[in-house]
């Protein structure tokens, strides 16, 4: 038997005070667009709100959406291979840097790499990149924002210590101590 202290909501339901229709029947859809993979998470871009990263297990795709957000301009696919082929290493999270509309940080369970998703390409490669040591797994990743052109990515590592990299945005391209 599963006991919980708190109340067991299905927001879908929901029905707000102010208004009697449930929040699901509210949200308008602006367009569709197909993606050639199964999308598990995606990322909007601070600095220009036409650029969208959808991710999957092992597939990246830059989104260019029209000024309506009803649909797609441009797409551009991230060449990303697996470390080794190791079929446990699947990307967790996708990150824009602080300052810049082209410069992403795509983190996986082995490996952080960082791109130039500058639109006009047809495939982007990694800039950077940095292969975590073979007995450290990433589950988890953020990046917070430290000015202008700098950010700060956390990495929790599967053994619960929590790390972190200083990066700073200089000419275009992605700087860090030590790399």
């Amino acid at each position: 038997v599963m006991c919980t202290l708190f109340p067991t909501i299905n927001a879908q339901y929901e029905i707000l005070a102010d208004d009697a229709t449930p929040l699901g029947q509210r949200l308008g859809i602006l367009g569709k667009s197909k993606v050639p993979f199964i999308v598990t998470g995606m990322q909007l871009c601070p600095e220009n709100e036409r650029r969208l990263v959808v991710f999957g297990r092992s597939e990246v795709r830059v989104l260019l959406l029209n000024p309506s957000h009803s649909g797609i301009v441009l797409h551009l696919d991230l060449d990303f291979v697996k470390a080794n082929e190791d079929t446990r290493d699947c990307i967790l999270h996708c990150h824009w840097l602080a300052g810049s509309q082209s410069q992403l940080c795509v983190c996986s369970s082995k490996i952080i790499r960082f791109y130039d998703v500058s639109i006009g390409k047809q495939k982007s490669m990694p800039l950077k990149e940095y292969v975590l040591g073979s007995k450290n797994t990433l589950r988890s990743s953020c990046l917070a924002p430290r000015g202008e052109m700098s950010s700060r990515l956390f990495l929790q590592l599967e053994n619960g210590r929590l790390h972190f990299i200083d990066l700073k945005l200089s000419q275009g391209k992605v700087e860090w101590p030590g790399y």
